[in-house]
């Protein structure tokens, strides 16, 4: 079997999965409330002033409405976290049970948050923004019916486990505290 070009499709997802990520942050970091987690950590930094100026700049610079600034972020975990499975080669069997059960963790925090059992504000466009991103995911799949090199199944359970704890707990981290 010839998997050349495989490394490069790899690399890709790895990339796309960090600009996901990474836009994540900066959303975060510019826009939204300084009592996040991640502002009360960046602010203990020695990077407290330029992080200060870079978030009064963002919000001057670029305006985004309330859709972006708190429900785009969730699906774009999403995103990401599918994408990094992708980039680590698991079978697609494996990165549909493993999106299913992200968007089950999603879903559920959005739940506790409706009956008010956890942190953080219910919100129906949260719904809507899963939801779409889900049917992205699923669009795509049926798109692309790619054969993925099967070597991921055993070896990569330790993967699967931290990957979809390190996704759980980023989208945790930054919805309820």
């Amino acid at each position: 079997m010839d998997f050349s070009g495989t490394r490069t499709q790899v690399n890709y997802h790895f990339f796309y999965a960090l600009v996901l990520m990474a836009s994540c942050g900066v959303i975060y970091i510019s826009y939204r409330s300084v009592d996040t987690l991640i502002m009360e950590i960046a602010i203990k930094t020695p990077l407290r002033d330029l992080i200060q100026s870079f978030r009064n700049w963002m919000q001057d610079l670029v305006p985004l409405s309330n859709w972006i600034i708190f429900n785009l972020p969730g699906a774009l975990w999403i995103l990401a976290f599918n994408q990094m499975l992708l980039g680590l080669r698991f079978p697609p069997s494996a990165i549909k049970n493993l999106s299913h059960t992200l968007l089950l963790i999603v879903l559920g925090i959005e739940v506790l948050q409706y009956f008010n059992i956890t942190n953080g504000v219910f919100d129906p466009l949260d719904l809507l923004a899963y939801f779409l991103v889900y049917l992205l995911l699923v669009g795509s799949r049926k798109l692309s019916n790619k054969k993925v090199p099967l070597q991921a199944t055993q070896a990569f359970n330790w993967k699967m486990i931290l990957i979809l704890s390190s996704f759980s707990g980023a989208i945790i981290l930054s919805d309820l505290f």
